[in-house]
């Protein structure tokens, strides 16, 4: 059960004071607490400056959920200061049902009805990963198939990027580290595909295979990532970003979202492996 709120904050001392953390006090669930720039408009773990009023945000994430949808919780938001005091406030959690999903799923093609065995072969995958992200896909953070392995640990998905304004440091762009990949199985399944291909005309098909999969009406808008993954890898980006434009905006299933999300990842993790080419496209 997610809850989110908002809250003005005077900070009434004559020293900055930081939020680090908050929590609802029953049932006890911590979550950290994002602050308002006071120049800015961006959240942030930002000070609270002396006599000035700012607006935070907390969502907390609450298991099992104590509630049914749409009903309203009453709570008590409690937020801890970098001095370890506590400031506890009524809240009012007022709750929302669901809008009901109208989007209707696209059919996806039968593989056995694909008659080119190179068409088949990237179909077949692409079809294993709409199952890996029904697993494990947006609503709880992941990306299907794709793991990011950084300093050692390997985690589902992407890890989250925390932007700071008014700082001098390059936080979007790592360079220099060997330790960082993004890695697939479902993409490996497919690149060693590709390069067991005998020609140029089986390659040509198998990219095109790729390509015409690659938009909102297809059925699998929804694992785009995963094309934009493998052409990336086989050197054929212009292509993914050019379909994506014309035929991937728009759609209901978040897809271009996530393309967006992979396409980021990549230039903040492999930068260097771009071409000038692809960076100015």
């Amino acid at each position: 059960m997610q809850v989110v709120g908002h809250w003005y904050v005077t900070n009434i001392t004559e020293a900055p004071v930081t939020v680090p953390s908050a929590y609802v006090a029953r049932p006890r669930t911590l979550r950290h607490v994002m602050v308002w720039h006071p120049d800015k408009k961006i959240y942030g773990q930002y000070a609270l400056l002396p006599g000035k009023t700012s607006e935070i945000s907390a969502d907390f994430w609450i298991q099992p959920p104590t509630k049914p949808e749409g009903e309203s919780l009453r709570a008590k938001a409690v937020f801890v200061d970098q001095y370890g005091n506590h400031h506890s406030v009524r809240a009012v959690f007022h709750g929302r049902k669901r809008k009901p999903n109208t989007n209707v799923e696209r059919p996806v093609e039968t593989v056995h009805s694909i008659e080119d065995p190179t068409e088949k072969r990237v179909a077949a995958v692409l079809q294993a990963e709409l199952d890996r992200y029904k697993q494990c896909g947006k609503g709880v953070g992941g990306f299907g198939s794709v793991q990011l392995t950084s300093q050692g640990r390997t985690c589902p998905g992407l890890d989250t990027e925390w932007r700071e304004a008014d700082s001098p440091l390059n936080q979007a762009i790592v360079l220099g580290s060997k330790s960082v990949s993004i890695t697939s199985d479902n993409v490996d399944a497919l690149l060693v595909s590709y390069r067991s291909l005998s020609d140029d005309e089986a390659k040509s098909r198998f990219i095109a295979a790729l390509i015409k999969r690659l938009g909102r009406d297809t059925g699998y808008a929804s694992v785009s990532y995963l094309i934009l993954l493998v052409l990336f890898r086989i050197g054929r980006l212009s292509d993914a970003l050019t379909k994506a434009k014309s035929d991937l905006v728009g759609d209901s299933s978040y897809g271009f979202s996530d393309f967006l999300r992979i396409l980021d990842s990549l230039l903040r993790f492999e930068h260097r492996t771009f071409e000038n080419l692809w960076l100015d496209e």
